[in-house]
């Protein structure tokens, strides 16, 4: 039986909930969030990435709860949004707009004139946004305001100016999360760009000083990242040589880095990286450019687990179903692409001990209304029954971001904890559950 678990000490948590009655009937699911470990991820970043060569951003997408977010702050980290309802939480948050970064593939002009004002850097989309962030630019220089943003342009890196870059260089191996493909709709698509047109863009633009790279998210190679990360450096060499002047001083080289979600410890993905572009790209870590990165997944994910009580169980078709509160609501990739995003479970009894029962082909059903809503479906787990409990593991990223609110279920309380080298553990509410009052009042004008 594999040792899920042990680094985020979910078992001994997890009975430390129970006793205390944070889980309980009338409290049946959480999100908890392991604060040692999430620091532990952040700091993996920096030592494989370091000052004064890089500036680390938190891809808010992942899990935008504003205590992560403190965690992330007090770090070191800036964070990235990707839209502007993200940018207003990040600032509630305590996060300083100049450490900000906006990827938004959609900004309007209210919110390029907000950032263009408080010093939040932008990454243009394509060229008809960044036409208009250039004449908003000239406005707002002329009404006398003081304009003081970075800007950059997002490529998408996957063709160099039409010709492949690498004879692999192709989607990851989950389609959906792969952001360079040829017709993905984010960033400037170079296979289809005129680079003199480009470069009239960076000529008549001065303040124009960035490109960003991003090739994908869980289940990209590292090898494909590197090689998108490597043709951005080379079109800011064939630009700010063609214009005589260093123009492009800063390279973002986004997130993406993958996760091992069937393994417990950490699968230093950063440092393997970092050899990797030291290897390719190795002046990314000589200060010629000021190199910015956005991880998300990979900081969060392994630092959190969801737990669930099983309110009820039936055998349908020979297989032991248990209905949970873990279902598409909470996991929206993992049960409607159910082949590809998948994490494990382990089964505890009412008193949060690991249950090492005779194992069953099981389902484990959510809450909705639909037939598909299982986040597992026929796996092997030990036999279950009313009252116990299911740890989701590794689900601290694209879980409680990605909320659904089908069927109208109130969304989850999520919790940050830490236990100690006694082996106190101390928790702490950062999300409370959701109400039906808030959930009418969605539906209300």
């Amino acid at each position: 039986m594999a040792d899920y678990g042990t680094r985020c000490d979910a078992e001994r948590t997890l009975q430390h909930l129970l006793r205390e009655s944070i889980l309980s009937k009338e409290n049946p699911c959480g999100l908890f969030i392991d604060q040692r470990v999430l620091e532990e991820n952040l700091n993996e970043i920096k030592s494989a990435f370091p000052e004064p060569y890089f500036s680390h951003h938190y891809a808010v997408k992942a899990n935008p709860i504003k205590s992560v977010l403190k965690v992330v702050k007090d770090n070191g980290f800036g964070v990235e949004c990707a839209s502007f309802g993200e940018i207003f939480n990040a600032l509630q948050a305590g996060m300083a707009p100049s450490d900000i970064v906006y990827d938004s593939p959609l900004k309007l002009e209210d919110e390029m004139r907000y950032c263009f004002t408080r010093g939040i850097h932008m990454n243009f989309d394509n060229l008809e946004e960044m036409e208009t962030g250039y004449q908003l630019y000239r406005s707002l220089q002329k009404e006398g305001a003081v304009v003081k943003a970075p800007i950059g342009l997002r490529i998408n890196s996957q063709v160099w100016f039409g010709v492949v870059a690498d004879p692999e260089y192709r989607a990851g191996a989950i389609e959906a999360t792969s952001t360079a493909t040829p017709t993905s709709k984010f960033g400037l698509p170079i296979k289809d760009t005129d680079f003199e047109t480009l470069l009239r863009m960076f000529e008549k633009w001065p303040e124009l000083n960035g490109l960003h790279s991003h090739v994908g998210s869980q289940g990209v190679d590292l090898h494909l990242m590197v090689a998108g990360v490597k043709a951005v450096v080379e079109l800011a060499d064939k630009i700010n040589e063609r214009l005589h002047r260093k123009q492009i001083c800063v390279i973002d080289i986004g997130g993406g880095l993958p996760v091992d979600y069937n393994h417990d410890e950490s699968n230093h993905m950063p440092a393997k990286y970092a050899e990797q572009l030291r290897a390719e790209v190795p002046r990314l870590f000589s200060g010629d450019f000021e190199v910015l990165t956005e991880m998300g997944r990979w900081v969060v994910a392994t630092s959190g687990w969801f737990a669930s009580r099983i309110e009820y169980t039936k055998v349908a078709g020979g297989v032991l179903v248990g209905i949970t509160h873990a279902g598409g609501n909470m996991f929206v990739r993992e049960v409607y692409m159910r082949d590809v995003w998948h994490h494990p479970i382990t089964v505890y009894d009412k008193n949060g001990n690991r249950k090492t029962t005779e194992e069953r082909i099981c389902n484990i059903a959510g809450p909705l209304c639909f037939s598909g809503d299982l986040i597992a479906k026929e796996i092997s787990l030990p036999a279950f029954k009313k009252g116990d409990f299911i740890i989701y593991h590794h689900t601290a990223a694209y879980s409680i971001s990605m909320y659904s609110k089908y069927n109208c279920v109130p969304a989850p309380p999520a919790y940050l904890y830490s236990v100690d080298e006694a082996q106190k553990v101390e928790v702490r509410l950062i999300k409370r559950k959701e109400t039906v009052e808030e959930i009418s009042s969605f539906w209300d004008a």
